[in-house]
């Protein structure tokens, strides 16, 4: 419906992934996240460039404690377990690993942690390469106007069938 750049973290990631390596792979907090990682890599059409089971869970899963930890010391108890979970894809065929939470990139990047240790393996801050992406795609949409397909799937519905649906939602705040 936009006329304006728009990109997902998991997606704009996992595109920057194509250029890092052969075959990437996410690590992330909870089995029902993964599994939705694992849903949206099969919809953007990147299954072949993925390792066979590509999102993976940090075992115990994620809470708020982890996160507390995390934020104070991520050397601590957070990297051990994602780690553990990234030497499992890299064995698997992994050549680039994807930080699949959006809290969890930028805490791995502030603490300098970009590689798994030992193999050279990168540790894709998703949240930071989203926003990278974003910024690139808005610098190309300035240069030439050009944002996206009006093809069948992105066309931009006609003004009156948005007014219809935003009046079916009710106010927008």
């Amino acid at each position: 419906m936009l006329d304006i750049p728009v990109a997902s973290v998991g997606e704009q990631a996992m595109l920057a992934a194509l250029a890092m390596g052969q075959r990437f792979a996410v690590v992330t907090v909870a089995e029902k996240t993964a599994a939705a990682i694992e849903r949206d890599i099969a919809l953007y059409g990147l299954r072949e460039r993925a390792i066979v089971r590509p999102a993976r869970a940090i075992s115990p899963e994620s809470d708020a404690s982890l996160l507390l930890g995390a934020v104070r010391d991520p050397w601590e108890a957070f990297i051990p377990r994602f780690e553990a979970a990234a030497r499992t894809c890299i064995a698997d065929g992994a050549d680039v690993i994807l930080v699949g939470c959006a809290w969890y990139g930028p805490l791995l990047r502030r603490a300098g942690y970009a590689h798994v240790s030992g193999t050279g393996i990168p540790v894709v801050d998703s949240t930071t390469v989203a926003l990278k992406y974003l910024e690139a795609m808005i610098e190309v949409a300035k240069v030439t106007s050009l944002v996206k397909s009006q093809g069948a799937l992105f066309r931009t519905p006609p003004r009156e069938k948005i007014a219809q649906a935003r009046a079916a939602i009710g106010p927008m705040r």
